[in-house]
């Protein structure tokens, strides 16, 4: 007797574990890289052995003076310097030649590594990671990083953090990348009175675009993890990667007219049509779109966002109460004195949700409009019903009281 085979998952099963899968909440809230800028860092005073002190924001006088320094150094502590053909134009000097004169630097440093580890995932007093300088950097015009996986420069080491000390210039922006997942930091603005602290985790793809002009001053660290526990490592979240794709597979592996070509997933914040256009800021506040990226990679499954536009329909009134009878029976007469965030519906006669802007994930434009079918390709189902109840981007008001709400939110788009 032949052995009975089970039955296929039903479609509809298909977007329910998809919905429970997405919805699951991390086992581990972290990121590869971290920047922050800061308009209020003390000055650190730096003093160069054989040089004396040096001022910031950097002065073209003390740029030339370092460069003199570093020409004149061995190469293993300072000179201009093409490493496997990546750096070019790119000053550097061994950081046991430069000292920190105020004692508020120390101080300012040991919060930005805490700052980097929470941002990295790394529990800092279990790791009690050391800070160690390792070189000076001074980046003149031209000068650029071309992609590069990050090493381990020496045990113990995980991180690399980056102090891009004030002087005026501009490019160099930072590209980091991992996984298939790519931020993009520019430190350039305001850079002649702002320090900014950048990290990553060894392993990441580094790249820097040129410098437009002007010189980038920083000095480089190493965080060093002093622990006898393993040393921390790039954040992954096993647990949801492993749901992901063990749904996807199922869904792969379906056949039939009845089997949904795509699905829409709704995330749990709103965005605008302005923030849907840079992936990297979607990706970095929202660490799960990164993780079923590389799934979705993986598996040969395509991955867009889009903007969800609800359309409401009906009698409205102003909460604010009103003695204008015409008004009140529902004819909204538009004036500047009338503001839009008082009307609301007394009565909602239609609603519709449409899906526009379909984009890719590196933003390139694939339709105006996505017909979906709200029976078997939304998450949630009622689509409509959970834009509706959230605050919208943007609204429009018109005619007899009618009323256009636009609730924008992203989606991802798994075919």
């Amino acid at each position: 007797m032949a052995q009975q085979q089970k039955a296929a998952p039903l479609p509809e099963d298909i977007r329910t574990k998809l919905q429970n899968a997405l919805d699951s909440k991390l086992d581990f809230v972290g990121g590869f890289s971290f920047s922050k800028a800061h308009t209020n860092a003390p000055n650190p005073s730096l003093r160069i052995q054989g040089l004396g002190a040096v001022g910031v924001p950097l002065s073209s006088r003390d740029a030339e003076a370092i460069k003199g320094k570093a020409g004149q150094a061995p190469s293993s502590l300072g000179a201009k310097r093409t490493i496997d053909g990546c750096v070019k134009s790119t000053w550097v000097m061994n950081a046991k030649l430069v000292t920190f004169a105020n004692p508020e630097w120390g101080t300012f440093m040991q919060t930005a590594a805490e700052q980097a580890c929470k941002a990295l995932g790394v529990k800092y007093t279990s790791s009690r990671p050391r800070c160690e300088p390792y070189e000076l950097l001074l980046n003149e015009t031209g000068s650029q990083f071309l992609p590069r996986v990050n090493t381990s420069k020496a045990d113990g080491v995980f991180a690399t953090v980056l102090v891009i000390l004030p002087s005026e210039y501009t490019g160099g922006e930072t590209h980091l990348s991992h996984n298939g997942v790519r931020v993009t930091y520019d430190p350039s603005h305001a850079s002649f009175n702002t320090t900014t602290v950048m990290a990553w985790y060894t392993g990441v793809m580094r790249e820097v675009k040129p410098i437009k002009s002007g010189c980038q001053f920083a000095i480089s660290f190493n965080l060093i993890h002093t622990a006898t526990s393993p040393p921390p490592t790039i954040p992954m979240d096993s647990s949801f990667i492993v749901k992901v794709r063990q749904v996807l597979l199922s869904w792969k592996g379906m056949s039939g007219a009845s089997v949904p070509k795509k699905i829409v997933y709704l995330l749990g914040y709103m965005s605008s049509k302005a923030f849907l256009s840079e992936y990297p800021i979607l990706t970095k506040n929202d660490p799960k779109v990164s993780l079923l990226q590389q799934v979705c990679k993986e598996l040969e499954f395509s991955l867009g966002t889009a903007t969800v536009v609800c359309s409401l329909s009906g009698t409205v009134i102003d909460d604010r109460g009103s003695d204008d009878d015409e008004y009140c029976c529902g004819y909204p007469p538009y004036t500047e004195a009338r503001s839009n965030n008082h009307l609301v519906f007394s009565n909602i006669e239609e609603r519709e949700a449409t899906v526009e802007d379909l984009v890719t994930l590196d933003g390139t434009k694939l339709s105006a409009r996505l017909e979906i079918d709200a029976a078997t390709e939304t998450i949630p189902a009622d689509l409509s019903k959970d834009v509706e109840h959230e605050d919208h981007d943007d609204q429009d008001w018109g005619g007899y009281g009618i009323s256009v709400g636009l609730r924008v939110l992203p989606f991802l788009r798994i075919m």
